[in-house]
C-alpha cells in the first residue's frame, strides 16, 4: 500500500509513504500512520496498491484537515448508529444521504459515538413503514443474517462502504470512532451465554473476539494499543485546547455488566 500526501490537489511534489502487503490474514485491509504533517492545514492524500509484479491499482484520493496547533473555532459533528434497526442502504433515495449532507457542512472532525455497524441486525430487502410506504434495502450476504463468523463480522464494515455517500465522507473528514455494543451483539457483556435462536454460537466471548478483530481491521486503529482488551485515550485537538477523554459509550455497574471499551481514531494525523 502506497500513500502519497500533498498540499495541493494536483499532487505537486508529493510525499510518499509505504506500508506492508495487504493479505487475506487481515481481509485485504491495512493501516498506515502518518506523522509530521503540517498542523491546521488541508492535506490531500492518494492511495495506491502495488502488486509483486509492479502493477498498480486505480488511485483513491481524498483530503483531510489536520488538527490545529493553536486555539480557534472548529466545526464538530457527532452521531452514531450506522445502518441499524433494519434500515440499511436504500437505493431509491440515493443511499445514506446523511453523510453527503454532513460532508457539505465541511466539519473539522466527526465523532462517531459507536454502533459503527449493526452486526446483530440483519437486513431484509424491504420494510413496510407505518404509513404504508416501503423502505427498500440493498442486502449483502453478510447482512442477511446475524454475524457470528469472522467473515460475517468483516462483511458488516464492507457493506457500509458500498455506499457512495459514506465513502466520500470517509475520504474527506477526520474521525474519532468509538465502540459500543452492536459491533458484537446488543447489550453484551463478558462471559455471557446467549439465549437467542438466531445464534448457533452462544458464547459471547468468542463472538466478541471475532468482532474485535474485524473492527480493528476495518478501522484505522492499532489493536496493539489496547490494554487488557480495552482502548482508552485522552485526546487534545490542539496544543492549547482542552483535552477530551474517549471512553466506552456503555458503562454499567456490577461485575458482570461492563463490556470492555474499544476505541478508534479514523484518519489519525499528528502534526
Amino acid at each position: 500500500m502506497i500513500v502519497e500526501t500533498s498540499a495541493t490537489e494536483s499532487f505537486t511534489d508529493p510525499v510518499r509513504h509505504e506500508d506492508g502487503l495487504l493479505t487475506p490474514d487481515t481481509d485485504g485491509t491495512g493501516r498506515l500512520r502518518l506523522t509530521g504533517l503540517p498542523a491546521g492545514q488541508q492535506v490531500h492524500h492518494r492511495v495506491t496498491l502495488e502488486g509483486d509484479d509492479g502493477s498498480t491499482s486505480e488511485a483513491v484520493t481524498g483530503v483531510i484537515r489536520t488538527a490545529p496547533s493553536a486555539a480557534g473555532d472548529i466545526r464538530l459533528q457527532w452521531s452514531g448508529d450506522t445502518a441499524g434497526q433494519g434500515y440499511g442502504i436504500n437505493p431509491d433515495i440515493g443511499g445514506m444521504r446523511i453523510f453527503d449532507t454532513m460532508a457539505a457542512r465541511d466539519p473539522h472532525l466527526f465523532l462517531h459515538s459507536g454502533d459503527v455497524v449493526y452486526a446483530d441486525g440483519p437486513l431484509k430487502e424491504s420494510v413496510t413503514l407505518p404509513d404504508g410506504r416501503v423502505w427498500r434495502n440493498t442486502v449483502s450476504e453478510a447482512k442477511s443474517a446475524v454475524a457470528q463468523t469472522l467473515d460475517q463480522y468483516r462483511g458488516q464494515y464492507a457493506y457500509n462502504l458500498t455506499d457512495d455517500n459514506y465513502r466520500r465522507f470517509n475520504s474527506s473528514v477526520a474521525q474519532i470512532v468509538q465502540w459500543d455494543d452492536h459491533e458484537t451483539v446488543n447489550n453484551w457483556y463478558p462471559g455471557e451465554v446467549l439465549d437467542l435462536d438466531a445464534f448457533t454460537e452462544k458464547n459471547v466471548d468468542v463472538l466478541a473476539q471475532r468482532a474485535f478483530q474485524a473492527y480493528h481491521e476495518w478501522l484505522p486503529v492499532e489493536p496493539a494499543e489496547a490494554v487488557d482488551g480495552r482502548v482508552y485515550r485522552k485526546i487534545g485537538y490542539c496544543s492549547t485546547s482542552s483535552s477530551s477523554t474517549c471512553a466506552p459509550t456503555r458503562t454499567r455497574t456490577g461485575p458482570t455488566r461492563e463490556p470492555p471499551a474499544r476505541f478508534s481514531v479514523q484518519r489519525r494525523r499528528t502534526g
